[in-house]
């Protein structure tokens, strides 16, 4: 019974956990209100759910907001970035589906195409904060650096791909009380498999200095 009442039982861990994802959940809503502030909002979250996945200690609250003020003007710039090149896809689609159709085989090859280029773009808005959120770069490095350990780790994006898209659906669909936890559990889910894949790309020394400015890539592997 003892070990019931510990706080380092893997239960009450757990728990532990779960009470921390629903309250990033709570900060990442409030934080992206003001809609331009959804980029460091994002990367603020990962900062924190990557820890976590390490089992990292820290205070949650005070973590989230040092990432937010650490990432805001980069995040923000991001933010913006994605959201516009989103909402530029979503038109897209609704363009075709609803007005130009697939009745020719040009459409069909032109959609196949946007079909590509939003799954490019999903892949780039899994990784993009979360690498903001560990590594100090510029924005075009980031996004860049992105995109190529994205492709280089298919097979991992497309597990953090199938967690994205399955949680949404059963967030949004099968079991909606999920939704308390909503971004946050996968961010959370992610960064599990996140943290496994920026351990190849951090220098021993550098593994807990998320912050210094680095180049995740030896030159060699540089693109």
């Amino acid at each position: 019974m003892g070990n019931l009442f510990n706080m380092e039982n893997p239960v009450w861990s757990f728990i532990g956990k779960l009470a921390d994802v629903i309250l990033l959940n709570i900060l990442w809503i409030i934080c992206c209100i003001p809609i331009v502030t959804i980029g460091p909002a994002t990367t603020a979250l990962y900062y924190v759910t990557l820890k976590l996945a390490e089992n990292e200690e820290g205070y949650t609250v005070k973590s989230f907001f040092y990432s937010f003020k650490a990432n805001l003007k980069q995040g923000m710039v991001i933010g913006i970035i994605m959201s516009l090149a989103g909402a530029f896809l979503i038109a897209d689609h609704i363009l075709y589906i609803r007005i130009i159709g697939f009745s020719t085989l040009f459409n069909q090859i032109v959609y196949a195409l946007l079909l590509m280029v939003t799954l490019i773009y999903i892949l780039l808005s899994i990784y993009i904060y979360p690498m903001l959120a560990r590594f100090e770069n510029p924005i075009m490095k980031t996004f860049k650096n992105s995109l190529f350990i994205a492709i280089r780790h298919l097979p991992s994006s497309a597990l953090m791909l199938v967690v994205t898209i399955a949680m949404g659906l059963v967030s949004f669909v099968v079991f909606p009380p999920l939704m308390l936890f909503g971004i946050a559990l996968i961010a959370f889910l992610n960064s599990f498999t996140l943290t496994h894949i920026f351990k190849k790309y951090m220098p021993e020394k550098e593994i807990n200095d998320e912050f210094k400015e680095l180049s995740i890539f030896s030159e060699e592997e540089k693109i």
